[in-house]
């Protein structure tokens, strides 16, 4: 058997996925989520997760990741994550695109950790109008 961790979406859905999405497409139902298959699957993830959320599906997990970030910091701010991060190695402009112009600042570090040195010296950075800040 082949593994292949590269991205979520370089193999065919799992079997018992497929079937669920065939039961799911059968007859007709409401639009843009407003379905009872969203409805119920949004209460399950509630329960096990133990929130009172508003849970909001997306496509991918490039979209996943790109408006988690965009709602952590202002579309003039910048997000701080070790250089070799995912999101700053394989998520390209998405994040700047879900966050209206929202910037990554990739720092160093061994061992994929941001070193405390360069992240202190990042946020010691005095703000100008020429570089994204750090969110705070």
């Amino acid at each position: 058997m082949r593994y292949d961790f590269g991205s979520d979406n370089t193999a065919g859905m799992a079997p018992s996925a497929v079937d669920g999405l065939v039961r799911a497409n059968e007859g007709f139902a409401r639009a843009y989520g407003a379905d009872d298959v969203t409805a119920r699957a949004a209460d399950q993830i509630r329960q096990r997760l133990d929130a009172d959320a508003e849970v909001r599906f997306v496509f991918s997990g490039t979209a996943a990741n790109a408006i988690a970030l965009s709602m952590l910091a202002l579309p003039f701010e910048a997000v701080l994550a070790h250089n070799a991060a995912h999101v700053c190695t394989d998520e390209t402009g998405a994040p700047g695109f879900f966050g209206h112009g929202l910037g990554l600042i990739g720092l160093p570090g061994f061992s994929g950790k941001i070193d405390p040195l360069a992240l202190k010296a990042q946020l010691d950075e005095p703000e100008v109008g020429h570089r994204q800040p750090p969110a705070r």
